[in-house]
C-alpha cells in the first residue's frame, strides 16, 4: 500500500487480488494496513446463489479516535491504468466505524470486462480529506500539551539513540529525544516505572547481544529490517531496546537473569543543556534523567515517542518488497513532512510495542506487515528470523503462505528456502518448515480444502 499526504487530504493506493475468489466464497474477506487517523479498507464477497454475487468495499475508523468527518473518492483501474470506475462519498464517522459500498463491483460487471477478468485484479486509489484537519488528537494528550505549555510538566526525560551502525555493530550518530513522564505514562503504565527500574527485566528478557561486559557503543543483534543508518544502506533488526538506571549490581544481577545474555543500559542524572543532533562521538548532556538506548535506533525511537503523543506513526514498505521502493517511499514522505518523524519498520515498532505492552501500536505494526504480504515477500518474510520469534506473526505469515501454496509450491525461492534451512543457513526456520510441510500435505490431501 502507498501512501502520500498534503495538509488535509490523504491519497492511498492498494491493489485487489484474486478477484475471482471473492465470487466463489462468501467468507472471503481482505484489509489494508492501518493509514492516518486510524483508518483501514476492508473489502467483503458477497455471494448471491439466487442473482449476482458482489465485492463490498468499505472505510473503517478506529475506536481510539474521535468522530470525524470524512470525504472520499475512490478510483479503480487495471494494472496498465485503465479506469473502471469512480465512487465518491461524504460522511461523518464516530469512533469505530465503518461505510461503504456493498455492491462496489458486481459479478456481471467482473465478468463483462475482459481485462479485469484476465488480470484478475484491480488497483485502488482513494483520496480522502478530512474535517477537521488531521492529524486528530488525543483528549488526554492535548492536556499534557497544555500543563508542557504552562510550565507545569516541562520534559523531564532525554532518550540517546544512536542514528548509525557500522558492519561490525558499532553505533555512531547520537541523538537526543526529549519527552515527560506524563505523556508516555498515557499510553502504558509500565513507562511509570521506568526510573524506578521496573521496565528493565521484561526489556532485558529480550535482548540478544552476546556481549555481557558494560555498556558500550556496540551492538550485535541483527535482523533484516531496520531503521539504523549505515554507509551501505544496509539494514539489520534495531530493536532490543535497553534502558533504565541501573547501578553495576543491577546491571550484573539483570545480566544473569537472562541467562548470560547481554543488557546494555545508561542512565544517569545530567545538568548541562544540549541539542537535538550531535557528532558522531558525542555524548549527549541535558538536566534532568538521561536513558541510553542502545540496540534501537533513532529513528525508531523518535517514531514511538511521537505516536506516544499523537497516536500517528507512518510505516515504510518491507525491505523483502523491494529496497529501492523502501528507500524511495522514505525518502519522498521525509521531503514531503520534513519536521515529522520519517516513516519506519513496522517490525521494529512491533517488538518495542510488544515489549512494552503497547496493544494498540502492536496491532498497527501487525496489520501493516500483514498488507504488505504478496507473492513476492510471503517466503521472505515466513521464513525470517523476526517471524520465528512471534507466534502471532507466524500464524498469519503462514496462512498467506498455505493459501497460496499452488503458486509457491513450484518456485525458484521455496526451494532456496528450503536449501538454506537443511544447510543450516537459517537455524531459527527449521521448526517453521516442518509446519508449513505438515501444513501443505494436509491441503493437498483434502483437495486444498484447508
Amino acid at each position: 500500500m502507498k501512501l502520500q499526504k498534503v495538509e488535509s487530504e490523504l491519497t492511498v493506493q492498494f491493489q485487489v487480488d484474486d478477484l475471482q475468489t471473492y465470487f466463489t466464497r462468501s467468507s472471503s474477506s481482505r484489509y489494508t494496513a492501518h493509514f492516518g487517523p486510524g483508518l483501514r479498507f476492508g473489502s467483503y464477497s458477497f455471494v448471491d446463489a439466487a442473482g449476482p454475487s458482489h465485492i463490498g468495499l468499505y472505510l473503517y475508523t478506529s475506536k481510539e479516535y474521535p468522530a470525524m468527518s470524512v470525504n472520499w473518492t475512490v478510483v479503480t483501474r487495471s494494472l496498465d491504468g485503465q479506469t473502471y470506475q469512480s465512487r465518491t462519498m461524504t460522511y461523518a464517522f464516530t469512533s469505530g466505524e465503518a461505510i461503504g459500498w456493498s455492491k462496489f463491483l458486481t459479478s456481471e460487471a467482473y465478468n463483462n470486462n475482459a481485462t479485469m477478468k484476465t488480470e484478475n485484479t484491480m488497483l485502488i486509489y482513494a483520496t480522502l480529506r478530512f474535517a477537521p484537519l488531521w492529524p486528530i488528537v488525543f483528549k488526554p494528550t492535548l492536556d499534557v500539551l497544555h500543563r508542557t505549555v504552562c510550565g507545569r510538566t516541562p520534559p523531564d526525560v532525554q532518550f540517546v539513540a544512536y542514528a548509525r551502525r557500522s558492519s561490525n555493530g558499532r553505533l555512531s550518530g547520537p541523538r537526543a529525544l526529549f519527552a515527560t513522564k506524563d505523556a508516555m505514562s498515557l499510553r502504558s503504565n509500565m513507562f511509570s516505572d521506568l526510573y524506578e527500574g521496573g521496565i528493565t527485566p521484561l526489556l532485558a528478557s529480550l535482548l540478544k547481544d552476546d556481549e555481557r561486559t558494560k555498556p558500550t557503543t556496540f551492538t550485535t543483534y541483527r535482523d533484516d529490517d531496520s531503521d539504523f543508518e549505515d554507509d551501505s544502506d544496509a539494514e539489520a533488526e534495531d530493536f532490543d531496546m535497553v534502558n533504565s538506571q541501573l547501578n553495576p549490581q543491577d546491571f550484573d544481577r539483570a545480566a544473569s537473569s537472562t541467562g548470560g545474555e547481554a543488557v546494555v543500559v545508561k542512565s544517569e542524572p545530567l545538568s548541562q543543556a544540549s541539542t537535538s543532533t550531535f557528532a558522531a562521538e558525542d555524548v549527549p548532556e541535558s538536566t534532568g534523567n538521561r536513558v541510553v538506548l542502545h540496540g534501537v535506533a533513532a529513528a525508531t525511537w523518535e517514531a514511538i515517542l511521537y505516536w506516544l503523543y499523537s497516536g500517528i506513526i507512518v510505516f515504510a514498505p518491507l525491505t523483502s518488497g523491494g529496497r529501492a521502493d523502501r528507500t524511495a517511499f522514505i525518502d519522498q514522505h521525509t521531503a514531503a513532512n520534513p519536521d515529522r518523524p520519517r516513516p519506519v519498520s513496522c517490525k521494529s515498532i512491533y517488538r518495542i510495542a510488544d515489549a512494552l505492552r503497547l496493544d494498540a501500536l502492536k496491532k498497527r505494526a501487525l496489520d501493516h506487515l500483514v498488507g504488505q504480504l504478496s507473492t513476492e515477500t510471503y517466503l521472505h518474510e515466513l521464513f525470517s528470523a523476526f517471524t520465528s520469534r512471534y507466534d502471532e506473526v507466524r500464524k498469519h505469515e503462514m496462512l498467506a503462505v498455505v493459501k497460496h501454496w499452488d503458486e509457491l509450491k513450484g518456485s525458484k525461492a521455496l526451494q532456496a528456502k528450503m536449501q538454506d534451512v537443511v544447510s543450516g543457513k537459517l537455524p531459527h526456520a527449521g521448526q517453521i518448515l516442518a509446519d508449513l510441510l505438515l501444513r501443505t500435505s494436509i491441503k493437498e490431501e483434502s483437495g486444498g480444502s484447508k
